[in-house]
């Protein structure tokens, strides 16, 4: 059962992201960790990423330096997300082999869909 306070918010106030949201979050991660830019093996609720952005994510990567891991713990203690009118963003600091977590993020935009969300991957970067 989900209950309303694990439900996010359609405030205009940054918060932190949703525990509801954060498996996907952590999949998307993991399937960048692993080199899949395009998200072949994503989860279900997430789109694929088209290949020019792909290319984007992986330059953004590498030029970073360092390797990706899956996300720690103290991932979420920095991660939020806004109401966008149409959708949230949300953005969450990636982990990596020698920092933990890092200033590289992962940068995504939800809608919601009937009873489910959709997770559209639109960039990594250092913000």
């Amino acid at each position: 059962m989900v209950y309303a306070e694990n439900l996010p918010s359609k405030n205009e106030d940054e918060q932190p992201v949703p525990e509801l949201w954060r498996p996907v979050l952590a999949e998307i991660a993991d399937q960048l960790a692993k080199g899949d830019y395009t998200l072949s093996s994503r989860p279900s609720n997430a789109s694929p990423v088209d290949d020019d952005l792909a290319g984007l994510i992986a330059h953004q990567i590498a030029s970073y330096g360092d390797e990706l891991t899956s996300l720690l713990d103290e991932t979420w203690k920095s991660a939020v997300y806004l109401w966008m009118g149409e959708h949230w963003e949300v953005l969450v600091d990636l982990c990596t082999k020698s920092e933990g977590v890092c200033d590289l993020a992962l940068f995504v935009k939800v809608f919601q869909e009937a009873e489910d969300y959709r997770f559209q991957v639109w960039s990594v970067h250092v913000p």
